[in-house]
């Protein structure tokens, strides 16, 4: 699936992106620590939301610390994750360090799917990645690392890393930064659930458009089936997606770990 971030300031404004690049996409994430929080008008709107739309929702309210713009103390973030987690999203994003088991509960109790997610925007943390997913997978959740690739050998790290992952039917593994865009349009390839999109990348992450990951890239579409064409990560001019080859932009740092990444993923130049 593709997934259209909402992440403006006011409802009017994500309703309006919504309407515009919806078609592009087949579930939402709305972004409620981007909204003004000050306007107890757009925490109705947010909570009305997914009642609102022919789509699955996704409920995020990131902190400052991983990537959001929620500046307020934990607590109060907590008590807004659980007023708005009565609106019928069918996801709620939690971090993996979030203690809230009353709420983890209530969400289950609900029919909710819990994600959690590790987010480092500098790099591949220091920790077993493997033993995480499966221990979040355990306990009926999903497990979701966003991490930032700094080199091709990173990005041969996150392919080899969903191979031992394979048995989870239920996770989301993309790269942040150049060297993680092709995780993001071949989310298939790592077994994702879903990939991420958004017009204004807020972070600077590499988040591609919904149009781009749809339209040339067709990466809802991906199967094993398809020829992977390796394409110069400058390149500006993307062939479309067929039903049979697949052109996604590498950038390359050192060739011995990048001719690993091209068998491993059977590259065609």
């Amino acid at each position: 699936m593709i997934c259209l971030t909402l992440d403006s300031s006011t409802m009017k404004e994500n309703m309006a992106l919504l309407k515009e690049y919806s078609k592009y996409a087949q579930i939402i994430e709305l972004r409620a620590d981007m909204l003004n929080l000050d306007s107890p008008s757009e925490l109705e709107k947010a909570l009305t939301f997914p009642s609102l739309v022919d789509k699955e929702v996704i409920l995020t309210i990131r902190r400052k610390a991983d990537g959001g713009r929620f500046v307020q103390s934990e607590e109060k973030r907590k008590e807004l994750l659980k007023e708005l987690s009565f609106g019928s999203f069918s996801y709620v994003d939690m971090e993996i360090d979030l203690n809230f088991p009353s709420l983890e509960l209530s969400l289950a109790n609900q029919g909710k799917n819990v994600i959690r997610s590790l987010h480092d925007f500098n790099s591949l943390p220091n920790i077993d990645l493997c033993e995480l997913c499966r221990a979040i997978s355990s306990c009926g959740q999903i497990p979701k690392l966003a991490l930032k690739l700094n080199s091709v050998e990173d990005e041969l790290f996150m392919f080899e890393l969903s191979q031992k992952l394979s048995n989870i039917p239920r996770k989301i593994l993309l790269g942040m930064g150049k060297f993680g865009l092709p995780t993001r349009i071949l989310y298939k390839r790592l077994g994702s659930m879903l990939t991420f999109s958004s017009i204004s990348d807020p972070n600077h992450i590499g988040l591609p458009s919904p149009k781009a990951l749809f339209e040339t890239y067709k990466s809802h579409l991906y199967t094993d089936k398809k020829t992977i064409h390796a394409l110069d990560g400058d390149c500006k001019n993307i062939p479309q997606a067929t039903e049979t080859d697949i052109y996604v932009p590498f950038y390359k740092d050192e060739t011995s770990s990048f001719e690993k990444l091209a068998t491993l993923l059977d590259l065609k130049s």
